[in-house]
């Protein structure tokens, strides 16, 4: 595997493979804080990509270690479970931010004692991130992300789903800054509504990717824009929000290369409707639906990564509706 970056990247939000050596490694979950310092100091100015995921041990004592042996990171993942202590404050995050300013991709999903102030350093100092997961970062809020997405404005990929303090102002400021977006996930971020969702679908017509799971402002009104300007929609996640038949009708009519709506716990969307569906769907292929403006469809069993994240790792993902027959 090379070391050169451009042959580094992997995609965000899947489980890195492959042979790992000193440039790109991906870390045992019982590896110790001394044994990636071990490691930071060896691999040097080599470095490109680091696994830290599912790992309660780490420290800021760790990632600043990195930071310092290792400038050339392009991707640093620190991902860990939703209910986890994990000790990462805004300290390592800021010298990351002004070690490592060829970062493009940074999972802090579940590290959640760090602040706006890191996220608004990451801004400043790291202009080329493309992929970044705040996930759960419940002490972040509309000030640092919107600084962030002004300054990178190549972003791809945006994670901040369950984040109690984004509004629509944060939105809208992705909206006029990330013109290349391509996924984004919002789950659970309550303040959310149809306001900053219409502006992102009128501005970021690339997306393929949605989550909106638990914005329950969320309304047809939206979806339909959605619908009618992103047509390469491919996955939308909309559970518990407030939309209709009318939404799922729009998407599948506009957006020809969808291949999943997760409307589960999503009230208005009627019993006919979801008949509708299960007649169109086999259990366990793809059925292929007579108009051609309608996407192929399967159904599929609820996983839960679906409710949390939106980078899946399964395979295509395809039409939920609601839990199996």
């Amino acid at each position: 595997m090379s070391g050169e970056s451009n042959n580094t990247e992997k995609q965000f939000g899947q489980d890195l493979t492959g042979e790992w050596n000193n440039t790109e490694r991906r870390f045992a979950q019982d590896i110790t804080v001394e044994g990636i310092i071990a490691w930071a100091r060896e691999a040097g100015t080599s470095a490109r990509i680091v696994d830290l995921s599912w790992n309660n041990t780490i420290t800021d004592t760790a990632i600043v270690e990195l930071a310092h042996h290792c400038p050339g990171l392009i991707g640093i993942i620190l991902r860990n479970y939703s209910d986890a202590s994990i000790s990462i404050t805004d300290v390592s995050i800021i010298e990351l931010a002004h070690h490592c300013p060829r970062l493009t991709t940074i999972d802090l999903s579940s590290c959640g004692e760090f602040t706006d102030a890191a996220v608004i350093e990451l801004g400043r100092y790291c202009t080329g991130l493309t992929k970044i997961d705040f996930s759960y970062s419940k002490k972040i809020t509309d000030t640092s992300v919107m600084e962030l997405v002004r300054h990178c404005t190549g972003l791809t990929h945006i994670s901040i789903n369950y984040c109690d303090n984004i509004t629509d102002a944060t939105v809208i400021e992705v909206a006029h800054h990330c013109m290349e977006l391509t996924q984004i996930g919002l789950t659970q971020c309550n303040y959310i509504t149809d306001v900053g969702i219409v502006e992102l679908a009128r501005n970021c017509t690339k997306l393929q990717l949605i989550s909106l799971c638990g914005c329950k402002q969320i309304t047809d009104i939206s979806i339909t824009e959605l619908a009618h300007h992103c047509r390469k929609l491919n996955v939308a996640l909309f559970g518990r929000c407030n939309i209709t038949d009318t939404a799922v009708i729009n998407l599948a009519n506009c957006c020809p290369d969808l291949e999943g709506i997760y409307t589960i716990f999503c009230p208005k969307i009627t019993e006919d409707m979801r008949s509708t569906i299960f007649t169109l769907c086999d259990h366990n292929r793809i059925v292929k639906e007579a108009r051609p403006n309608i996407a192929a469809f399967r159904i599929h069993r609820f996983w839960r990564d679906v409710c949390y994240n939106p980078e899946y790792r399964h395979a295509r993902v395809r039409l939920l509706t609601g839990l199996e027959k």
